[in-house]
């Protein structure tokens, strides 16, 4: 098609998003302050929030009403709360080195749910953040 460029995508590891396989094709990675000066004229930038744990939760009622999420439920309909109780020293943030990025409390939670709603593991959580004992102020969270 003229005018186009066609973008492939795929994931990181077995499951999880998807992500653009050559970055600079796509607007999906800009920073997004960049994309919405970019694109404001003629795109609508939409943001769902707790996009992810809503979309999964619908699902869930409709293709299982008997099937019992309480957990889910939960996150979705208190996920400030949630994210308060984690286990989680209030010392946080921290500043990643690897990622030259200050991380929130809210930051590791949010990850943390979606890593396992891909099918990752407290392992992957604890590799994507480099949590290594004394990084992060952690109270009690051993990966497995």
């Amino acid at each position: 098609m003229a005018g186009c460029v066609q973008v492939s995508y795929e994931t990181k590891g077995e499951v999880g998003r998807l992500y653009p396989t050559i970055i600079y094709l796509t607007a999906t990675t800009m920073w997004g302050r960049i994309r919405a000066t970019l694109f404001r004229l003629t795109e609508l930038d939409i943001d769902i929030v707790n996009c992810h744990a809503c979309i999964l939760l619908d699902i869930m009622e409709f293709l299982y009403p008997d099937f019992p999420v309480p957990c889910l439920r939960n996150y979705v309909n208190n996920r400030n709360s949630v994210i308060d109780e984690f286990p989680i020293h209030k010392e946080c943030p921290y500043f990643c080195q690897e990622r030259q990025q200050q991380i929130t409390k809210k930051t590791l939670v949010k990850s943390l749910f979606n890593i396992i709603l891909y099918g990752g593991t407290i392992k992957t959580w604890v590799k994507t953040w480099n949590l290594k004992e004394g990084t992060v102020p952690l109270q009690s969270v051993q990966p497995t």
